[in-house]
């Protein structure tokens, strides 16, 4: 009767319902991850089900399926899946279940994606002739950053994007805007032009008064270098703005007045 009643249990479960004690094998086969990214693709399969396959199995227990979603739930900020981009290494070991190596896998994909994303031929042949072109390649990583990093992307003399380069991160602005390390990469690449993009970890992306006068600053020798800044860019959780777009409403709204 028990026997009867269990095999009853399992004949009612949903197709696509996971049972976390269970290792990935020992799902119905029309779940497991493996055969499932075969049979419809990786873009067919959860968050949760990519994770498992990086770690592979569990521990005692505890699936790889349940490992995944105790992985997501470290997600504090409830950023989505590019928290991972910045999770430290010790915060993922903190899970019992995976240790050094497991972490270290997790670490490796998310950062060997970030590499596909970044020269994939949509971004080496990109031209940009708007913010937001050049915003969609950096928003989504820059946007979590718990704090300032400046990126510089460099252009080729038809506004085609060459390549974007972290320059520097920190609290100290005068260290982060230092015209040394900016113009050194846009030499080095021979760049024609240059989009500066930093952000702000408090969520506001509107520029700060000082954000301004490095600008400012910057475009002057850019100019001398004949290497144009053609904009600075402040990306936050909150949205993107212009700085060249603000000085432009700046400069109107004195005239207006």
């Amino acid at each position: 009767m028990k026997n009867n009643m269990n095999k009853s249990q399992e004949n009612t479960k949903k197709k696509g319902s996971f049972d976390n004690t269970l290792k990935m094998k020992e799902l119905p086969v029309y779940d497991q991850p493996y055969e499932k990214l075969e049979r419809d693709g990786e873009i067919s399969l959860s968050d949760t089900e990519l994770i498992a396959i990086i770690l592979k199995s569990g521990i005692k227990g505890t699936s790889a399926i349940s490992l995944s979603q105790q992985v997501q739930s470290l997600d504090f900020q409830k950023q989505g899946i590019s928290f991972l981009c910045h999770i430290p290494i010790d915060d993922l070991k903190s899970i019992p279940g995976i240790g050094r190596v497991k972490a270290i896998q997790i670490k490796a994909c998310v950062e060997l994606g970030r590499r596909v994303a970044r020269n994939s031929p949509s971004f080496n042949e990109a031209i940009i002739k708007s913010p937001s072109d050049i915003v969609k390649y950096v928003q989504e990583e820059m946007q979590q950053l718990p704090n300032e990093e400046l990126r510089i992307a460099l252009l080729d003399n038809k506004n085609a994007l060459m390549r974007i380069i972290k320059s520097a991160s920190g609290n100290v602005k005068s260290t982060m805007f230092s015209p040394r390390e900016i113009f050194k990469d846009a030499l080095k690449y021979n760049a024609s032009s240059m989009i500066l993009l930093h952000n702000h970890p408090s969520g506001n992306p509107y520029p700060s008064q000082s954000d301004f006068k490095t600008t400012l600053i910057l475009s002057k020798l850019a100019k001398e270098l004949d290497i144009p800044i053609l904009d600075h860019i402040i990306i936050a959780r909150n949205g993107y703005e212009s700085i060249q777009s603000a000085l432009i409403l700046k400069d109107a709204s004195k005239n207006l007045s």
